[in-house]
Formats: C-alpha cells, structure tokens, sequence
C-alpha cells in the first residue's frame, strides 16, 4: 500500500490523503474504531441470503457509524446513498461508478466502512474544520487502482454543500459563477429554476450559457416565452443555439425557427433548419423565402 500525506499550510484547516487501497486498510479512529476492526462480527461476516428474490440492498448509518448489506449494485449508486444518509460527498471518477459491488459489514465507523468500500481503488479523503468543531471527513474523491497518483482534488462547487454554493452565484468572476449555476442545477434540478431565469439575464454569456445548458441536461422546464427571446436576440451564439434547440418542440418552434433562418451564425441557422424539416417533413425555406414582402427583391422579368 502507497500512502502519502499532504497538510494546508494554515491553520491546519484539513488534511487531504491519498490511499492506493489494493488491501483493505483499517483507519485509526479511536478506541472504538479499534475495538470494531478487532471484531469479527463487522467486516468477515459470510454474506446472508436475501429475504426476498433478487439482489439484497441496505444500507443504515447510526451515531457515526455504517452497515451495508447489498449484492451486485453499482458502486455510483452505494456511493450516492451512502453520501446521502452520512452527509460525506463522494466523488467518482474514470468511470469506476458501473462497477458492481457487494459488501456485507456491520456497525463500522464511517472512515473505516468507506476503506472497506473502497479497498480496490485510489481515493483521496479531505478533513475539514468548521466553526469550533473538530476536524471531520467532509469528502472523498475515488479514482481507479493507481489512477490517482498525481491527481489534484476537484474545485468546490463540485462537492460543496447547497448553502456554499448559493453565495458563489452573486462571485464576482464569472467563471466562478458559471461553475455555481452549472453544479446548483446538478444538485437541486427543478429546485434551481429560479437561479438558473436569474442567470440566464447574467451580463457574461458563460454564465447564461452553462445555466441554458445545465437546465437542458436536468430536463427543466423553461418559461417559453423566455427562450424565444434568448433564441432570437442574445448576444451568444451559443445561447441562442442552446435556446432554439430548447423551443424544438414547442407550439413556438416553427414559427422562432424562421425567423432564425436569418441568423449570422450558421450553426443557429442549420439548427433553424433542421427543426423545421422535423416539423413539416419537407425541405425548410430559405431566408429569402422568410424575409417581409418588401425585404424580397423583384423577378426579373
């Protein structure tokens, strides 16, 4: 096992360790972390048979402490819940969340249960100090065997909790915003509509763009009337794309999408076009055919 320590200068706000966890690696919480690693009845149990037909799934946390009990169930999907009920973010990376696990354990402290969870892969464990409390696990980042030497920790918005992210909106840099109205969508979806309109009037495009786009992923339901007018009269070609690709099927759509046959940009254009050929099943007109009746130059006669 490879295991390296790394310290914040100040004040020593956290302490951030990167476990290369080929065996299983019992962390030092006290006397009774010790007492339950000592234990065979919390980590070498044979697995019990399920109740009911199918995969068996539990998962309980109590006064700081975990029980798992579940047979082939993706490690994403043990890792959300666990992140959950214990209130640690976990973060997984280089796809390892479709692998399936199956654990059966009891009673284990909360750092000694995720080692047992995670014995098969890198995972960086970040201790953070809040107010006057002591030091506490706050996040993990999981990574593939011998994938995450060299890797770096993920900015906060990525694991932050709700309450830190909201003042990231009002940053002034507006990557920072961008970065906080993409992850406050991921966490609270329809929760975050009101952020995502309040972004979408943001004077940086980034901003209005990642909000456009994180609504779209998060399958939010968008005043229309909003939309049309980021379609036809933003200032981003990429809002007014993500914008009209949002109206395809709406009671709008044909009618936004000639006008932004006119576009200066070909991709909004070709958008415009290809939303029009769903509609009608006939090839679309051409801006010339669109413009007003006094814009349309004379036949030759």
């Amino acid at each position: 096992m490879a295991e390296s320590r790394v310290r914040r200068a100040r004040g020593g706000l956290c302490l951030c360790y990167l476990v290369s966890l080929a065996v299983a690696t019992p962390v030092a919480a006290g006397p009774q972390a010790r007492q339950a690693a000592k234990s065979p009845a919390t980590s070498n149990l044979p697995a019990q048979p399920a109740e009911t037909s199918g995969p068996s799934s539990a998962v309980t946390f109590r006064a700081g402490r975990l029980s798992v009990n579940l047979q082939n169930r993706s490690l994403e999907s043990l890792a959300e819940e666990v992140s959950a009920k214990a209130g640690v973010a976990i973060i997984l990376h280089g796809g390892v969340g479709s692998q399936a696990v199956s654990l059966n354990f009891r009673d284990l402290p909360l750092e000694q249960a995720l080692h047992r969870i995670l014995e098969k892969y890198d995972a960086f464990f970040f201790y953070g100090v809040e107010k006057q409390d002591p030091s506490s696990l706050k996040t993990v980042w999981v990574y593939p065997m011998r994938a995450g030497r060299g890797m770096a920790p993920v900015p906060p918005e990525s694991w932050g909790s709700t309450k830190e992210l909201e003042p990231m909106l009002d940053d002034p840099d507006p990557r920072v915003r961008a970065r906080a109205i993409a992850a406050l969508v991921r966490r609270k979806r329809e929760g975050a509509l009101d952020a995502v309109l309040d972004a979408l009037r943001d004077s940086d495009e980034q901003v209005r763009t990642e909000a456009l786009y994180g609504a779209r992923q998060a399958g939010l339901d968008l005043p229309e009337e909003s939309l049309r007018d980021l379609a036809l009269n933003d200032d981003s070609v990429d809002v007014r794309f993500l914008a009209l690709h949002s109206l395809a099927n709406s009671p709008d759509a044909q009618s936004v999408a000639e006008m932004a046959l006119n576009d200066p940009s070909k991709p909004v254009r070709d958008m415009a076009q290809e939303i029009l050929r769903d509609l009608s099943g006939k090839p679309s007109p051409t801006p010339a055919q669109t413009a007003a009746p006094d814009q349309q130059q004379p036949r030759n006669q």
